[in-house]
């Protein structure tokens, strides 16, 4: 193979951190430091991105020092709880590419021991170096320092190592170290973001399932016997990662739909005399009406037959003929079994206040059928229905026991 050392960066490249730990930490820290701000999950997208985190915490939001400490705190306690998933496919790719005897390095600016535990989490290969936040400040990304420690203890060339990134400070780091990038697209979804970086980087890919094709070009240069099986597997994970993709949209519209036509409370509350709140129940008819709505949405329309045309330029790299487009169209049938519950979650919130949090879990089976292979696949969201934070007495005495 071409590229012997896969360079990754880690949030929102190998993991989904933005949206599923970063953006709900900051959402806790301007409820505490900023509650009259409301800041959506594309601002966010878009702040990080242009100015960058620093600056809208600095220069837009105005935070200071002390401030900045409780963002930090309030950031970390989160991620200590939360694990991010991976992208679709990527395991699948890390796993291949390190059986094949390729390398797996990450530069990031999260720490050491975030990374390491959210690759064990995966079951993803250890990588073999890692160049975090924990790194000098004039050595951390974009300095092409980790690029040269990479190739200076790997003994690797330039043109050996790829540095696979979703944002600018990735593709500045591998231009000054002189070696390849690959901007990782698959979570942008604020135009000018995609815009940007498809502007300024040679190659875009929009999935995993698309770094693999790209990747697999590296393969084809390194033996032609690996080819077919390569191709039909990649052609599997496209179909997959678009039948996949389909019917997240479809799970993600029917909660929309359905939690847009039910109003209301879905906790009930028993009070004594005083007034004070003893019991909290959930509102087991309304939830029952989500839950229905939700599963009548997702059946309606077909699963059926998904046409796929994937462009043979995804496949080789290049198009050898420019002016005509020659798409390989194919077919795939989705096969699919929904369910739909939900869970409550009850934490202490203070000494004398108790948060409740009612949750939707929408799960989809699928059964994916292409010509020459079956995979099944789980896809599926958790919907915060309700949250409510129950204040009680002040108690009089407060004991604690280690």
């Amino acid at each position: 193979m071409r590229y012997q050392c896969l360079v990754l960066d880690h949030d929102d490249t190998v993991v989904n951190s933005t949206a599923t730990i970063n953006y709900p930490a900051f959402v806790q820290t301007l409820q505490k430091l900023r509650p009259d701000v409301h800041m959506t999950l594309d601002d966010f997208f878009s702040y990080s991105f242009e100015p960058g985190f620093g600056a809208l915490c600095s220069d837009i939001l105005g935070f200071s020092d002390a401030e900045m400490d409780i963002q930090y705190q309030t950031w970390l306690d989160y991620v200590r709880t939360h694990v991010p998933d991976t992208f679709p496919g990527m395991r699948d790719l890390l796993q291949r590419f390190h059986a094949a005897g390729g390398h797996i390095c990450v530069v990031s600016h999260s720490v050491p021991e975030n990374i390491l535990r959210d690759y064990r989490a995966h079951d993803l290969p250890t990588p073999e170096r890692i160049y975090g936040w924990d790194s000098d400040p004039e050595r951390r990304k974009p300095a092409p320092w980790p690029i040269y420690q990479i190739e200076r203890e790997l003994g690797l060339r330039p043109e050996q190592l790829v540095v696979i990134d979703d944002l600018k400070p990735g593709k500045d780091m591998a231009d000054r170290a002189g070696v390849d990038f690959i901007a990782a697209g698959w979570t942008h979804t604020v135009p000018h973001i995609i815009e940007t970086m498809q502007r300024i980087c040679p190659h875009y890919c929009r999935t995993v399932a698309e770094l693999a094709a790209l990747l697999l070009v590296c393969i084809l240069l390194g033996g032609m016997a690996y080819f077919t099986v390569s191709v039909l597997h990649l052609i599997t994970q496209l179909a997959v990662n678009s039948a996949c993709d389909l019917m997240q949209l479809k799970i993600n519209a029917a909660v929309t739909a359905a939690t847009a036509q039910v109003q209301g409370d879905y906790y009930t509350y028993r009070t004594d005399a005083d007034g004070t709140i003893t019991a909290v129940s959930i509102d087991t008819e309304h939830v029952g009406q989500v839950s229905s709505l939700v599963l009548e949405h997702m059946m309606d329309g077909d699963d059926g037959q998904v046409e796929l045309d994937i462009p043979l330029e995804t496949l080789f790299g290049v198009n050898f003929l420019p002016g005509l487009k020659l798409p390989l169209p194919v077919r795939i049938l989705v096969l699919t079994t929904s369910d739909v519950n939900y869970h409550n979650e009850l934490m202490s919130a203070a000494i004398n206040q108790s948060k409740y949090q009612l949750y939707l879990n929408v799960k989809m089976d699928l059964d994916i059928l292409v010509p020459w292979e079956h995979q099944t696949e789980t896809v599926g969201t958790n919907v915060l229905l309700a949250e409510t934070v129950i204040v009680g007495k002040v108690p009089q005495t407060y004991v604690e026991v280690e």
